[in-house]
């Protein structure tokens, strides 16, 4: 039995490793893509590169020059602290993140239980690994799940684990809840999702575009016994667009420490400085965003098996924070946002790749 679980245990190891493999993979080719849609970035001279070098000799590491080119363009200055982003999935996220925790913390089925205390959309059904349960968390029979999406004039639909950048979800307006509609998803989706009821979103959030929850995504960083906030972004949905997602047509945009909105906003045609909706972006301030910010670390301090984490929270009608969902493979905020750990690059650098204080929690 022992020979079986250590063999186990191996194979899991054996498998994230692979992983972290292929997500460091995928972020090298998104670089070289972006670098050739910017015609290659700031170019980096030999100079600036041994600079770049020296900064990260201490850590036995070299990052290659691709990644200053893309970090650097249209920056002033030439910071060395930028992390590259196959480093961050293959070696910073896994170090801090304990991702066998992190599975069943991504679970949507699981928040009701796992996230109590905190403001969340409403669970008319779920499905985990087959089962159906309702709000209350208690197993019901396929047709009574159906009975009660039935019930409802319209919901969010979207699979409880493994989503991202708005994939697969689908959400259902009324006159559009019927039968055929609720037999198909359930059919589409067959197992491990969930669906919930609309967020009635903050008025000044729904002005930015109506159509979409606009979502308000921070990045947390467990470190040294304090919660530290490493980027902050609001994400809002294209004109008519019923997902805020970047992928999916939206645009994010730098929300500074008083809940302003940056100048600029990115989408997948580049920079902006104006919604489609006519509005600038740096008039906007973010409502509720001291709540988020506290309820943030509050909870962070909570989940030390989860060092890094990507929260997504929206804003209700009555100005209070209502929790989406967490990511444990949050991208970076770099490009817009400058290094990701600003003053504490260092030190983070120094346990991840000298100290190695983590080596032994999570085993």
């Amino acid at each position: 039995m022992a020979d079986r679980k250590k063999l186990a245990l191996l194979r899991d190891e054996v498998y994230m490793k692979l992983s972290h493999r292929h997500r460091a993979n995928a972020k090298v080719k998104i670089a070289k893509k972006k670098l050739k849609d910017v015609n290659g970035g700031r170019p980096v001279s030999d100079r600036e590169y041994e600079q770049v070098k020296a900064f990260w000799h201490p850590y036995g590491v070299v990052p290659r020059k691709y990644w200053f080119q893309l970090f650097w363009d249209g920056k002033e200055s030439c910071d060395p602290r930028y992390i590259p982003d196959d480093m961050w999935v293959k070696d910073i996220l896994p170090y801090y993140n304990n991702l066998m925790w992190g599975r069943a913390y991504t679970d949507k089925c699981a928040y009701d239980r796992l996230f109590p205390d905190l403001n969340r959309p409403r669970t008319i059904v779920c499905n985990s690994c087959g089962h159906y349960y309702d709000g209350s968390q208690h197993v019901i029979s396929r047709e009574e799940a159906m009975a009660l999406c039935l019930k409802e004039e319209c919901f969010i639909v979207k699979f409880a684990t493994f989503s991202y950048g708005g994939k697969s979800i689908q959400v259902f307006d009324r006159g559009e809840v019927n039968e055929e509609s609720v037999e198909r998803l359930f059919r589409e989706y067959k197992m491990n999702f969930i669906v919930q009821a609309l967020v009635e979103q903050n008025e000044a959030l729904a002005a930015l575009n109506p159509t979409s929850l606009n979502t308000i995504r921070i990045i947390s960083f467990f470190f040294r016994e304090e919660v530290h906030i490493l980027s902050s972004l609001l994400r809002i949905g294209g004109e008519g667009a019923r997902v805020d997602n970047y992928a999916s047509h939206g645009y994010a945009c730098n929300i500074g420490p008083d809940g302003r909105l940056a100048e600029q906003a990115v989408n997948y045609q580049g920079w902006t400085d104006r919604h489609p909706r006519g509005y600038a972006f740096k008039d906007v301030t973010v409502p509720a965003y001291d709540k988020v910010i506290r309820v943030v670390k509050e909870e962070a301090s909570r989940l030390p098996q989860l060092g890094i984490i990507g929260w997504d929270f929206g804003v209700d009608k009555d100005g209070e924070p209502v929790f989406i969902e967490l990511n444990i493979f949050p991208g970076q905020n770099q490009r817009s946002g400058g290094p990701t750990f600003g003053d504490l690059t260092e030190e983070v650098l120094q346990d991840v790749f000298v100290e190695k204080s983590l080596k032994d929690a999570f085993s």
